[in-house]
Order: structure tokens, then C-alpha cells, then sequence
């Protein structure tokens, strides 16, 4: 399947980034030219989930009624800019968008491209750009509101988190996310705040929350709010599953070597605030699975970076070779249970480009 072989690319790229430095000078060619080949891979794609739904959404929006789609006003109007062009076009267009974002947010702050780039492709990019493309257009973006906050630039982290907000209402949790990486609170706080968060595993919020979002008075919402008490993805607990623990033990060790990585990332506190904001969110939902995965995601991304830079700490060889091999068989391992279901597998596979039909 080409997803695995990709992914076996990406991984004896990361590999040979790693443990040989002679590749310095080819890293950044090769890098682009991966994301370049991703942008094309996405963009002229005829497979999918929900790509049927999205060819019906441009539809709509393509005929000049964008403001009564019932989907976000600023990812109609994306839409309608390419009525003349065709769906095609459009996917080519919102897959470079999502790319050049990653790109620019990895060349910026990874120390290893290619690790981010298979944390990137295995945990994100088929899920997302592939599939639910409105919400990977709005993690892209807020990608790049989270650099502007990370250099305190206000207006340009407005100016993307607005925009987000417009492609996916998910965003808005994006907001508090310059405050946030302006404070700085100690490691006993931090770990009293998650300690805290676990007690939503036995608070269920769907009553509240659904009643809170009944009161918005958008109507975009309320379908969403509609849709979502019908649906057994919204009303699914979460529970102590893998994907939490996962992510507490990342909290745990940002904490853990909470100093080394400030010494050797520039951003560390930025990032390890924002992670821990995304683990809260996912806690605090965790009754409601379709949110606590929306919201979350923003910041679980940061895992691209967070990785990569925790290896650059470990400096054993051997240590470093396991912990790396650690990740590629969790890269597979998350590629796989995608595929595991039978309709899951059928949505992208086998996998057609409009490039050659």
C-alpha cells in the first residue's frame, strides 16, 4: 500500500538525518521536495473521507449562495474563488496552503525535518489533509498564529486566528494562545493544573456544553449543535485510553526535562504551555469525544516539534537508536489503525490521482 511505502521513505529519511550529519547539505532540498511531492499527493487525489461531501459543499458555494451553506463563511468563500476552476483546482490549492504551513513551522523550529515530517504524515496529514481537509486548513493556519504568538507579534497572530476561526469554528480555541505563551508558571502549578484535569474523567459535560451552545446565536452553530446530539461520536467517553496516556506521558517528560529543553529550544515554555493547554481541553471533554479530539488537536500537533526536540537530549547513540525506532513502529502502528476498519480502508484505497486518469 503507498501509505506504508511513504511512510518507510520518511522514516529511513529520519533515520539517516539522525546518525549522519553529511546529509546537512541535502536536508532542506530533500525536505521541500517531500513536501512538495505531499502537496501533489493530497491535492490531485480522487480518494478520501468525506471528499464527496466536500465536492458537495464547493457545489453550494460555487453558486453563489456561500453564506447559506451552513459551513463556515471563510472556508465557502475559499470555495467560490474557484467556480471557474473546478473542485480540483480547489483541493490543489487548500493541500499547497496546508503544506507550505507545515513547512514553514518545521523548517522554523525542528531540529530533525524528517521526523517531524513522519510524525507529521502518519499522525496528521492522512486524517486530515486527506480526509477532514476544512479542520487541516485551520490547523495549518493556526500553526502559523502559534509562531506569531511564540514572537509576540499580536496583530499577525489575530490576523491568522481569525481566519482559522472562519474555515473552522473548532479554532476559536485558538484565542487564549498568545496569553498563554506570555505567562510563565511554575512546574508545581503545571502539575497540579493536570492533575486537576483527570478529575473530568468522571465529570460527563455533554448536558452543559450543549446547553451553553445552544445560546450562540449563529446558525452555523446551532445545525452543528443539532448534528452532534445525534451523533454517537459526540456522546462517546473518551475514558483512560491510549491516546491519553500517550499524551501524559509527553506532558511528563516536557516537565521532566522542562530546563534542558529550555537551554536547547527557544520555545520550549511556548510549546509546553500550549501542549499542556491542548491536554486540559482534551481532558475536560473527555465525555464528549468529537470535541475533546477537535479542540485538542491544535496543540497535540506540537508533538512534531516536541519529539524531535526531546531526542536532541538524549546524546547515547544506542539510546537514541531505540527511542527513534520506538516512534517509526508507532508511525505504522497509527497508519495501520486507520486502515483497520474495513470502511476506513475503502476511502483511500486504492489510492487515484486525477493526474492520471
Amino acid at each position: 500500500m503507498i501509505y506504508y511505502l511513504i511512510n518507510t521513505v520518511f522514516s529511513l529519511l529520519a533515520l539517516i538525518e539522525i546518525f549522519n550529519t553529511h546529509l546537512n547539505r541535502l536536508k532542506k532540498p530533500l525536505f521541500f521536495l517531500c513536501i512538495f511531492f505531499l502537496a501533489l499527493f493530497a491535492g490531485t487525489r480522487l480518494v478520501g473521507f468525506d471528499i464527496n461531501e466536500y465536492q458537495n459543499i464547493f457545489t453550494y458555494s460555487t453558486a453563489g449562495s456561500f453564506w447559506s451553506t451552513g459551513i463556515e463563511p471563510g472556508f465557502s468563500f475559499l470555495n467560490s474563488l474557484f467556480a471557474k476552476t473546478g473542485f480540483n483546482s480547489f483541493l490543489l490549492f487548500v493541500a499547497i496552503v496546508v503544506t507550505i504551513c507545515y513547512s514553514f513551522f518545521i523548517n522554523k523550529y525542528s531540529p530533525f525535518f524528517f521526523l517531524s515530517l513522519l510524525l507529521y504524515f502518519s499522525s496528521f496529514f492522512i486524517v486530515k489533509e486527506m480526509g477532514q481537509m476544512r479542520q487541516g486548513l485551520a490547523m495549518g493556519i493556526v500553526l502559523i498564529a502559534c509562531s506569531a504568538a511564540f514572537e509576540r507579534n499580536l496583530k499577525r497572530f489575530l490576523f491568522f486566528s481569525v481566519i482559522a476561526i472562519t474555515i473552522h469554528y473548532s479554532a476559536i480555541v485558538v484565542l487564549p494562545v498568545y496569553y498563554i505563551c506570555t505567562r510563565t508558571i511554575s512546574t508545581m502549578k503545571l502539575i497540579m493544573i493536570v492533575a486537576v484535569s483527570f478529575v473530568f474523567l468522571v465529570i460527563p459535560l455533554f448536558s452543559i456544553v450543549t446547553t451553553v451552545l445552544r445560546f450562540i446565536p449563529i446558525a452555523a452553530v446551532q445545525s452543528k449543535v443539532s448534528g452532534l446530539l445525534l451523533s454517537d461520536l459526540f456522546v462517546q467517553k473518551i475514558g483512560l485510553s491510549s491516546s491519553l496516556i500517550l499524551r501524559f506521558i509527553i506532558v511528563a517528560l516536557l516537565l521532566i526535562f522542562r530546563k534542558s529543553l529550555k537551554a536547547n529550544f527557544a520555545y520550549s515554555e511556548e510549546v509546553l504551555m500550549l501542549y499542556i493547554y491542548g491536554f486540559v481541553l482534551f481532558m475536560v471533554f473527555n465525555s464528549m469525544s468529537e470535541v475533546a479530539n477537535r479542540t485538542s488537536i491544535y496543540f497535540r500537533v506540537l508533538e512534531i516539534l516536541i519529539i524531535p526536540n526531546l531526542i536532541c537530549l538524549i546524546k547515547r547513540r544506542s539510546i537514541r537508536t531505540v527511542v527513534l525506532a520506538v516512534f517509526i513502529l508507532n508511525s505504522f502502528i497509527s497508519i495501520n489503525r486507520l486502515f483497520s476498519d474495513n470502511d476506513g480502508y475503502k476511502e483511500y484505497n486504492p489510492y487515484k490521482s486525477f493526474l492520471f486518469e
